[in-house]
């Protein structure tokens, strides 16, 4: 961190430096010995003394003139933090500076004055002594030293025993402070701190012995019995005192109270008091709480950090918010001397009465005419209290906020746990999002019952029909209804009020028709809670027009966005976007993506349909974003930025899906154009082959009834889909069907020669041919295609044209010419960087270099084949190459490892359900 001024640390060494940068250049060890005495000091000193001290043995007048030359090196660089007289000299205080020693006092001084008022350490105390021994890192000027002046040396002496003392006494009341409140593990880092600083503290030994005990580390509690006896023998000459003994004792024979009792009774213990009943107006919840693990560790973990005063739990209405702090509170009744207390603020529409609300959680009552927010901080501000300040986001304004803010500065003791749709934004706020509950990927899952969001759906389910239960008949329905909600707990609820009257599968029915099956007539939810329109309606109703535009114009978007889409679709600026985030309706990942909730995107739809020209507009612009960053990015797939062009495919792939069915279903055949060569070759280099055949097959459906054959860009869209649609069969083994599309596409692409799409069409149908067995027809379209891709000036193409040339020269038996034309596609691919290429060309010289007879050269292609696929992380290629691998073993009578690897092509074609592989292996 950048730090402007002077800062002296003095703790634990010395450093000085002056807007973040070591001062040096100083005349002498003592010049430095000077500063640290007049800035510690903070007096005025006589010149006469300060020579003195530093220079005892000298003259006075030797001494003064010594003096002076320090005092020259020190205002050389520091002249503005000295103020000197011909008689006097002193540091200038109200300059900018920071001294680690006056912070390590000041925080000191300040707890124990907390705790006199007190009575005890309290969280506002415990926070200062925890700042006081992270400043204190280690003994006052060690290492430091200077020659020839004891009187300084005593002086630093004395000072270090002074604040090692406060240190350590710091730390030993930490350590009580945390035992109290159950939090042993943290209580022990303080108390072992306290011992490698003075291991000769008994008393410090006693209290890691209680530590380590109710931590449940009894053996680790006598071994620091041990431990203890032999310092103080070894040291001392004595042994532990009874109490000490008498410690041992109980710990040994099991007689020691156990971590869960002083947890229970913490702020008793703290203070030497008998255990009373924890004061709370928590409500109570008739219905076990389910699932929340992590959250509710987050929460803790917060709650339990002193720096932690105010921690909001933030996320989009409905997702259980409340529900889970009401949960996090219960568990920390006795944590707080004076108690925990719900503050409901939902039916409140003025933050004017949040002061009353909280009083009247608390019995507190006002008296005379002054200011309630006023006499609510006076009655707080020696309290030590938890506040669960529920629903607050209506009531979010400078009027609410600074009473939050008064709190946290003047009510020391008093921390606030906040459920709000929308962040408060103040500095000291701590967040955790809270989001659906987990549910499986997998509707077969067989664990599906662990999950929270799948138990909570059942055990609603089973309070309206005990019947009810999780079976192989609903397993299906239940996971789907989880999914289709995204584990929101209030949309399980309302899904599962239905279970009398409609079986899981009817609901899951219902729920993709629209949001109006979310709904109950329970009485004892919130009106705005007795259905999923109305907990969006209210959320909807907090937004500006902005801001609700922007929500349905985001509704577009399927898994999620960038900031970058949203700008250049949706026309959502960045602020806009955070605001959204802030208020829980989009959700930021760690990737840099955004996510909206289901159910609240489904919302956000129906919003949008209710203005329909804006939401054609919509998907125009979404559909044109994704098919033009397609079509400048083909260039990516075909050389060495095939890794960037894949990775932002596979995460746009669900926008581009939608982008595209959008297009076909307009007929827009300029969109339908753009996607074809990157869309539909991204299932084929993933081996997503009936995925791709499907798209294809859809598009062709949906263009069928155009009449425009005689038009040329319908022409070559058909064809180019019809070519696609071939190379798709082909994978699938429907070779026939092949050769026909292929057949069909170079009819209506001939004309428009010379066309990239013309080679793929020629290069399919010969592909189609090779599957029927018409090896002469399959070389004869190879080299056509090559002619084409040439003409086109298509490297990449001509590449697999020769590559599919070669492997039929090679069957036919001219193992050279195919060797030939292999090579000459591999100098290509190298050229343009194309892995996938490279790859496959590698692969194939292997099968070449089988057929002839030549293992060891065949075993070089197929290693180099496999590294490159391993570095495109595309297992599914691995076929090719196993089977290759495969035939090397098998020829050169290594039974088993042929056997190996074809085993491995195998189940790899039957995954991707690429019948060629499957008849190869």
């Amino acid at each position: 961190m950048t730090r402007s001024g002077l800062a002296i640390f003095l703790l634990g060494g010395v450093r000085i430096e002056l807007d973040s940068s070591p001062v040096t250049g100083l005349a002498s060890r003592k010049a430095e010995a000077l500063l640290i005495y007049l800035a510690y000091e903070q007096q005025v000193k006589s010149r006469e003394f300060l020579a003195g001290m530093l220079w005892p043995d000298s003259s006075q007048a030797r001494g003064l003139a010594n003096l002076s030359v320090v005092l020259t090196s020190l205002r050389k660089q520091l002249d503005p933090f000295l103020h000197t007289t011909h008689q006097t000299i002193a540091f200038v205080h109200d300059r900018d500076y920071t001294l680690d020693v006056a912070d390590f006092e000041r925080d000191i001084g300040n707890a124990r004055r907390l705790q006199q008022q007190q009575g005890q350490i309290t969280r506002a105390a415990a926070a200062l002594l925890i700042s006081a021994t992270e400043a204190y890192r280690g003994d006052f000027l060690a290492g430091f030293s200077i020659r020839q002046a004891p009187d300084f040396e005593a002086w630093a002496l004395l000072e270090q025993e002074r604040l090692r003392r406060l240190a350590l006494e710091a730390m030993h009341d930490l350590g009580n402070f945390y035992m109290g409140r159950g939090q042993f593990t943290t209580g022990i880092e303080q108390v072992t701190r306290l011992l490698a600083l003075d291991p000769l503290r008994e008393d410090g030994h006693r209290l890691l012995m209680r530590l380590l005990a109710l931590d449940g580390q009894r053996a680790s509690a006598l071994a620091q019995f041990d431990r203890c006896f032999e310092v103080l023998r070894d040291e001392l000459g004595v042994e532990p005192d009874d109490e000490t003994a008498a410690l041992y004792e109980a710990i040994a024979k099991d007689e020691f109270p156990s971590g869960q009792g002083v947890r229970e009774a913490a702020p008793a213990i703290a203070a030497g008091q008998v255990p009373v009943a924890p004061s709370h107006n928590l409500p109570h919840i008739p219905t076990p709480f389910v699932g929340r693990e992590l959250e509710q560790s987050q929460i803790a973990a917060r709650l339990d950090s002193l720096d932690c005063r105010l921690l909001t739990l933030t996320g989009p209405g409905g997702i259980g918010k409340t529900r889970l702090a009401l949960q996090a509170a219960g568990q920390r009744l006795a944590t707080y001397r004076d108690g925990v207390w719900f503050v409901g603020l939902a039916a409140l529409d003025d933050a004017a009465g949040i002061p009353s609300a909280i009083a009247s959680a608390m019995g507190f009552a006002f008296s005379g005419p002054a200011d309630p927010a006023n006499q609510l901080v006076d009655f707080l501000r020696n309290k030590e209290t938890l506040l669960l300040l529920d629903n607050f986001e209506q009531l979010i304004g400078d009027q609410s906020l600074d009473l939050v803010a008064r709190l946290l500065a003047e009510a020391p003791g008093t921390q606030m746990l906040v459920t709000s749709r929308e962040r408060l934004n103040l500095q000291a706020e701590w967040i955790v999002d809270v989001s659906g509950l987990p549910y499986p990927a997998d509707s077969a899952d067989p664990r599906a019952g662990h999950y929270a969001a799948v138990r909570l759906l059942v055990q609603h389910a089973q309070r309206l029909r005990t019947d009810f239960k999780l079976d192989a008949t609903n397993q299906a329905a239940v996971v789907r209804i989880c999914q289709m909600v995204d584990g929101m707990p209030l949309a399980l609820e309302l899904a599962a009020s239905w279970i009398r009257a409609l079986a899981p599968q009817e609901i899951v029915a219902e729920l993709a028709r629209g949001l109006e099956v979310l709904t109950t007539t329970a009485r004892d939810l919130p009106a705005r809670h007795r259905s999923i329109r109305a907990v969006f309606d209210y959320s909807w109703q907090s937004l500006s027009q902005e801001q609700q535009v922007a929500l349905m114009r985001l509704s577009v978007f399927r898994g999620g966005f960038t900031r970058e889409t949203a700008a250049a679709v949706a026309d959502v600026t960045a602020g806009v976007l955070l605001a959204l985030v802030d208020k829980s309706l989009v959700r930021p990942l760690a990737s840099g993506r955004f996510l909206k909730h289901v159910l609240t995107n489904q919302y956000a739809e129906s919003r949008l349909a209710e203005h329909p020209q804006l939401e054609r507009q919509v998907h125009a612009d979404h559909a044109r974003y994704f098919a033009e960053r397609l079509q400048r990015q083909e260039h990516g797939f075909y050389g060495s930025d095939d890794r960037n062009a894949l990775g932002w495919m596979v995460a746009e792939e669900e926008n581009i899906r939608r982008a595209w069915r959008w297009a076909v279903a307009e007929q827009d055949l300029t969109l339908v154009g753009h996607f074809l060569e990157s869309f539909l070759y991204f299932f084929d280099i993933q081996g997503r082959y009936r995925e791709g055949a499907e798209l294809t097959q859809e598009a062709l459906a949906a263009l069928a009834p155009i009449d425009g054959e005689s038009e040329p860009r319908f022409r070559r869209v058909l064809g180019r889909l019809t070519a696609l649609d071939g190379g798709f069969r082909f994978r699938l083994g429907d070779f026939e069907g092949t050769r026909l599309q292929a057949e069909r596409a170079v009819a209506l692409l001939e004309p428009f020669r010379p066309l990239l799409d013309l080679g793929h069409a020629f290069l399919y149908r010969g592909i189609g041919f090779y599957g029927l067995g018409d090896l002469d027809r399959c070389l004869a379209d190879s080299l056509r295609a090559r002619d084409a891709y040439r003409e086109a000036g298509h490297a990449w193409g001509e590449g697999a044209a020769l590559d599919n040339a070669g492997t039929i020269l090679s069957l036919q038996g001219h193992h050279d010419e195919g060797r030939r034309l292999h090579l000459e596609a591999l100098e290509i691919a190298q050229k343009l960087g194309s892995r996938y290429l490279m790859a496959a060309l590698l692969g194939d010289l292997a099968n070449i270099e089988t057929a002839a007879g030549d293992h060891d050269k065949a075993l070089d292609y197929a290693e180099r084949s496999l590294a490159v696929i391993e570095e495109m992380e595309r297992p599914y290629m691995t076929a090719t190459i196993s089977r290759a691998l495969g035939d090397i073993a098998l020829q050169s009578g290594d039974y088993s490892a042929a056997e190996e690897h074809l085993a491995k092509a195998l189940a790899i074609a039957r995954n991707t359900g690429n019948r060629l592989d499957l008849a190869d292996a």
